[in-house]
């Protein structure tokens, strides 16, 4: 129990008020014991709640509170603090793939016409449903692999992209996202007086370091320092020449030192007052 509430607390980011985290905790409670999938009365079902308590769960799933993709950056958070996550030759996989949901909602949105992919001659060629997208994460325990669910998404009936080029879309925002927190080292933040008008803040990491024919230039547009390794995530090389641009408008001043195999330390000088 003290997991499932860990796991729950680590949600509570994605949510900007206290009561909808909480009816999000009421709503998680009834899809996991729920015995059947006919929505919102079915949690109101398993969790004995009263009539009253649908109208108060509706309003939930369409608060401003909160948003799907909020809540799925909460878990991708949490999913890479799990010794489950695998790796193969030091990077993470990600899964895609795809499924058909049969709907006879009339109203429900997102309901279109579907192929039926099934070879069986008994099944009708078309049907009305969803299509889903979804993204996972190859997990490993006990010498067995799973997939731990990332992403799910109904493929909006009027996009212009594919389903298999969404998920290519999505899986690669997701990746550039899980190997920023993944980058091996730690961050150490400093700051102090340089002199009387000026203060210094330096920020260090024990990262991989900057090659020296690299650092020179690390400042300069479209250069990048991260190209000294195979497996960090690459930028647009971007982000310290506006860093320089902004600290060289308050008449400041910039500079990184760095060793490779042990890290880099950037340093700010700017004027008080």
């Amino acid at each position: 129990m003290s997991y499932l509430e860990a796991q729950l607390r680590a949600l509570r980011p994605a949510f900007t008020r206290q009561a909808t985290f909480v009816w999000f905790v009421v709503a998680f409670a009834g899809v996991v014991t729920r015995n059947d999938v006919y929505g919102v009365s079915s949690i109101v079902r398993a969790l004995s709640l009263a009539p009253v308590y649908y109208s108060a769960l509706l309003h939930f799933f369409h608060s401003s509170a909160w948003t799907a993709e909020s809540l799925f950056r909460q878990w991708e958070r949490w999913l890479m603090t799990q010794p489950v996550v695998e790796r193969v030759s030091g990077r993470l996989v990600i899964l895609g793939d795809h499924t058909k949901q049969p709907k006879d909602g009339r109203r429900m949105p997102q309901v279109t016409t579907l192929h039926q992919d099934s070879e069986t001659s008994s099944k009708p060629s078309f049907f009305r449903g969803h299509h889903w997208g979804c993204l996972s994460l190859l997990g490993q325990a006990a010498g067995k692999r799973f997939a731990l669910p990332l992403w799910a998404e109904i493929h909006p009936e009027a996009s212009p992209d594919s389903r298999a080029t969404r998920l290519v879309h999505v899986a690669a925002g997701i990746g550039l996202r899980l190997q920023a927190c993944i980058v091996r080292g730690e961050l150490v933040r400093g700051a102090g007086e340089a002199g009387k008008d000026l203060i210094h803040v330096s920020v260090s990491d024990t990262g991989a370091g900057i090659q020296p024919h690299i650092l020179p230039f690390v400042f300069d547009l479209f250069i990048q320092g991260t190209e000294i390794t195979e497996d960090t995530s690459r930028g647009t090389g971007l982000g310290l020449d506006i860093c320089k641009e902004i600290i060289s408008s308050h008449h400041g001043a910039v500079w990184a030192e760095s060793e490779v195999g042990r890290g880099s330390t950037f340093h700010i000088h700017l004027p008080v007052g």
